[in-house]
């Protein structure tokens, strides 16, 4: 077992203004089980989404390292969102941390959601290929339009100035919501097996965060 590096603990990013919807690609098609009916898998985007109605947020975390930022990215998004539209989704990677999953699942919420990661991991590596997930150590935050596009990122714990940011881009789709915007018409979904979203690297560097 590898344990983590203070370095990996704090590293992250955090995007400075929306992806254009033109620009932006779609989460990909990914399953998993809600807390509170673990034998109803149902598709993250869509759970996220509402079915594809509205924008919401979707907080995702390996380990409990990260669970000090997840609870504080959550409080930022429900407070923009509501509790409704601001969800988690607990990865358990490894054999153990679904051994351990019961007692995770009493942290959750019950529309929250549930990956396993299978026997040696192989679900959860495909997932972090798909988004591009190197540190695994870290909160990973998605803002998805209605469109289950990708529009916002970050990763790591909140910047000082989260909260203002969140406003900004929350309102931003909140009003494409609100005027029936459907931008950007040619957008593929990645599949887990061959997953292709831009990488965190490059979208750094395309909104002036630091690439690192």
């Amino acid at each position: 077992m590898r344990f983590p590096k203070l370095g990996d603990l704090q590293r992250g990013f955090t995007e400075a203004q929306l992806t254009r919807a033109a620009d932006a690609v779609r989460f990909p098609a990914v399953r998993a089980e809600r807390a509170g009916a673990p034998s109803t898998p149902t598709e993250v985007a869509a759970q996220v989404t509402a079915q594809g109605t509205r924008c919401g947020a979707l907080v995702l975390g390996f380990r409990a390292f990260a669970q000090r930022a997840i609870d504080a990215w959550r409080a930022l998004l429900e407070a923009q969102l509501g509790p409704e539209r601001s969800l988690e989704l607990s990865v358990n990677e490894r054999w153990i941390d679904q051994w351990f999953s019961r007692w995770s699942r009493q942290q959750l919420r019950a529309q929250d959601l549930v990956l396993n990661g299978g026997w040696r991991g192989e679900h959860s590596e495909q997932l972090c290929r798909a988004l591009h997930i190197e540190n695994r150590f870290i909160a990973h935050v998605y803002l998805l339009d209605r469109r289950a596009r990708v529009r916002w990122r970050a990763a790591g714990p909140p910047p000082e100035r989260a909260e203002q940011l969140l406003r900004a881009v929350v309102r931003e789709l909140q009003r494409e919501d609100g005027a029936g915007v459907v931008p950007g018409e040619h957008v593929r979904a990645p599949t887990l097996a061959a997953g292709a979203m831009a990488s965190e690297r490059g979208q750094r560097d395309a909104h002036g965060a630091p690439a690192g």
